[in-house]
């Protein structure tokens, strides 16, 4: 892709690049607070930044109350 589009990526391309595959990343959009993207025509395009953030957003965190605790 040109410069202008230096962000973009296509699916397959992003899918490589965090090591999963295709359909994962396909479901990944389908969520409701889903992987964002743009069409460029028929082709979906993950814009890096956008998808950086994202994936920022799903890191789980531990709950301090429940760490070290053991059930009884």
């Amino acid at each position: 892709m040109s410069a202008i589009f230096g962000d973009l990526v296509p699916i397959g391309q992003f899918a490589k690049d965090v090591g999963r595959h295709t359909r994962s990343v396909l479901r990944w959009m389908n969520e409701r607070d889903g992987l964002p993207f743009t069409k460029l025509g028929n082709q979906r395009l993950i814009h890096l930044p956008s998808a950086h953030e994202w994936l920022l957003n799903k890191m789980r965190r531990p709950n301090a109350d429940r760490r070290g605790r053991r059930k009884r």
